[in-house]
């Protein structure tokens, strides 16, 4: 099985996934990144605050896909 790593990108910086998962395949992995931005966000709200998270996904050759979320809030009243 192939191995995937999955680098978190957010305002901190980049946390970078040394260790890796074994998963049967991209699809599998696309799945994992998604869930996990989604994971991000919803603490994201639940700290009233805005954000951009990205996971980066890569393989042993390099990276294969990226996956995004972004909270932005305009305020037009106060």
């Amino acid at each position: 099985m192939p191995t995937f790593y999955f680098d978190f990108h957010d305002t901190n910086g980049v946390l970078r996934d040394e260790a890796g998962d074994e998963l049967p395949s991209a699809i599998v992995a696309r799945k994992e990144a998604i869930e996990t931005v989604g994971h991000a966000l919803k603490d994201l709200t639940f700290r009233h605050s805005d954000g951009r998270i990205m996971i980066e996904v890569r393989d042993c050759d390099g990276p294969i896909l990226s996956v995004s979320g972004v909270i932005a809030t305009t305020s037009f009243r106060e």
